[in-house]
């Protein structure tokens, strides 16, 4: 069965059709002109789109900034600067969804990756070189426990 590995942020959402949580999907496939799908070439696509969309929401987010700030500028409190109709009242909310969107879609290429470099034959030790991790935070991608560690959980 194939996952749907897109990860993508569209009108201020965050949207993981990703690895399903706690695992890493078999590569199917995979290798260069075998004709089988590429996890991988999937994570990195994702990424690829997620940067796409986060891009246009930074300029948006940008153009909210200078609007927050001017207002703060003409005198406004910050209570009442960050309470426009606007849009500066979601700045912290959309920079935040920013942020997890690009979060979820390396983590997937992170998974991903390490579990395609493990199958294809590398150790963990040279994962985690690879990656500039320990050989513990290597185990814990290949468990699919990375998101919670990131997250604090």
């Amino acid at each position: 069965m194939e996952q749907d590995r897109d990860v993508s942020v569209k009108a201020g959402e965050v949207r993981p059709n990703a690895v399903p949580a706690g695992g890493v999907p078999a590569p199917v496939g995979g290798s260069p002109g075998s004709g089988g799908t590429d996890p991988v070439l999937e994570a990195l696509e994702g990424l690829e789109e997620t940067l796409e969309a986060s891009a246009a929401t930074e300029r948006a987010l940008g153009e909210q900034v200078r609007r927050l700030r001017a207002r703060r500028e003409r005198g406004l409190s910050w209570r009442d600067a960050t309470a426009g109709t606007d849009g500066t009242d979601g700045v912290l909310a959309v920079l935040g969804t920013v942020l997890n969107g690009l979060t979820e879609a390396g983590s997937v290429l992170r998974r991903v990756l390490a579990a395609t470099l493990v199958e294809e034959g590398a150790s963990t030790a040279e994962v985690a070189q690879r990656f500039g991790v320990s050989r513990q935070r290597v185990f814990r991608l290949l468990r699919g426990r990375d998101q919670e560690v990131s997250r604090g959980e």
